[in-house]
C-alpha cells in the first residue's frame, strides 16, 4: 500500500480502542505493526502525535519557524473522519463484538487491511517519513527514516506493546 494509505491503517489500529471505552473494557492491548518494506521487517510509526495524541505534521517555514499543523477529525471531508466513520459504522452497533477481533491480532490484522489498505486518499500530509524505526533483522533503531514516496508498505503482522 501507498504510504498515505499506511498512515491511516495505523490511525484505525490507534482509535479502534475507543469501541471498548463505550463499554467500559479497561483491560486493552496495544499493538505496533510490522511492516514489510522492500526485504526489511520493521516496527515503526508512520506518523507523529501531540502531547493528546492527535496526528500532526510539523515542517519549518520559510523564515525558520516550525509549525505543527494538527489533523483533522472533525471536518467530514478528512481522511481520519472517514477512517473513523468505517471504523464505528462496521464495529460500534449493539450486536457487534470489537473486542474479540481486537483481541486477535491476526483477525484484526486481516480487518484492517480489508479496510484501509485501499482507502480513497483525499489528503496528504507531506513527507513520506518513518518514526521510531526498528528493524527486526539486526535490531537497528533509527529515530527517523525518509521513504520514497513510491514505496510500497505491506503490513505483516501485529506485535503487543504490552
Amino acid at each position: 500500500m501507498k504510504f498515505r494509505q499506511a498512515q491511516l491503517l495505523e490511525y484505525a489500529l490507534k482509535v479502534f480502542p475507543e469501541l471498548f471505552k463505550q463499554s467500559g473494557i479497561t483491560q486493552i492491548p496495544v499493538y505496533k505493526i510490522v511492516w514489510k518494506i522492500d526485504d526489511d521487517l520493521v516496527t515503526a510509526n508512520t506518523y507523529q502525535t501531540d502531547s493528546y495524541d492527535n496526528p500532526v505534521t510539523k515542517y519549518v517555514t520559510s523564515d525558520g519557524i516550525i509549525n505543527t499543523d494538527r489533523w483533522s477529525t472533525s471536518d467530514i471531508t478528512s481522511d481520519l473522519y472517514r477512517v473513523r466513520k468505517i471504523l464505528f459504522d462496521n464495529y460500534g452497533h449493539q450486536y457487534s463484538d470489537p473486542f474479540a477481533i481486537y483481541k486477535s491480532p491476526s483477525l484484526l490484522c486481516q480487518e484492517l487491511v480489508e479496510k484501509y489498505s485501499n482507502f480513497d486518499i483525499g489528503e496528504q500530509t507531506g513527507k513520506c517519513n518513518l518514526f521510531d524505526v526498528k528493524y527486526l533483522k539486526n535490531n537497528t533503531e533509527l529515530p527517523f527514516l525518509l521513504l520514497d514516496p513510491d514505496t510500497e508498505l505491506k503490513i505483516v503482522s501485529l506485535i503487543s506493546e504490552s
